[in-house]
């Protein structure tokens, strides 16, 4: 079975991305009042759009560090319509 991808509309940066790898995005989204863990993998921070943004996502488990949670692993990010 394909894994589900889910998407999400008119997000918000919750605070600065930082490049984790020489070049992924580690990122905290803002959506209805909640934050979500996310990472874009290959993906480089002159691409991501200023402002809103649409994101798609599929979830995964995230373990670092002796904590574990689920973040977005993204998919694709564009300008929020």
């Amino acid at each position: 079975n394909p894994e589900p991808v889910w998407a999400m509309k008119g997000v918000r940066l919750a605070a600065a991305p930082r490049v984790v790898g020489g070049k992924h995005l580690k990122m905290t989204l803002r959506a209805g009042g909640k934050r979500f863990e996310a990472i874009a993998f290959n993906y480089p921070l002159s691409a991501l759009p200023e402002g809103g943004i649409d994101v798609a996502f599929t979830l995964q488990k995230n373990c670092w560090n002796g904590k574990t949670g689920l973040q977005f692993q993204v998919r694709d990010i564009r300008v929020a319509e």
